[in-house]
């Protein structure tokens, strides 16, 4: 079954964005379209009729199952760089074109 996203009024909108840069430090204040579409299907499977119902809840009760799948779905959680050994360089005196400088300075 297709679903549509969830319409979000402006003031329902303004109150999420508020509330995540408040609590998280996250501005989503030109995400309206992120939101929309990253938390409706999650909204309907958990049988919310609206966006709206969803929110007051959230700000009512601020469940930590809400919590994290709002941030879950919000935020980008890119952490393979900090991984990824394969692909880091090389340690700077290793670099072409580095020299050590006699107080263990690095210049290229």
């Amino acid at each position: 079954m297709l679903f549509r996203d969830m319409s979000v009024s402006d003031a329902d909108f303004q109150r999420m964005v508020r509330f995540i840069q408040d609590n998280y430090g996250i501005d989503l204040s030109k995400k309206k379209q992120l939101i929309t579409s990253r938390l409706s299907h999650s909204l309907r499977e958990r049988g919310y009729p609206d966006f709206s119902a969803f929110l007051d809840h959230l700000l009512k009760k601020q469940d930590p199952a809400d919590l994290e799948l709002v941030l879950n779905k919000l935020t980008t959680n890119y952490t393979f760089f900090m991984r990824d050994t394969a692909g880091a360089l090389p340690p700077p005196s290793e670099r072409p074109g580095s020299l050590h400088l006699e107080r263990g300075l690095l210049q290229w």
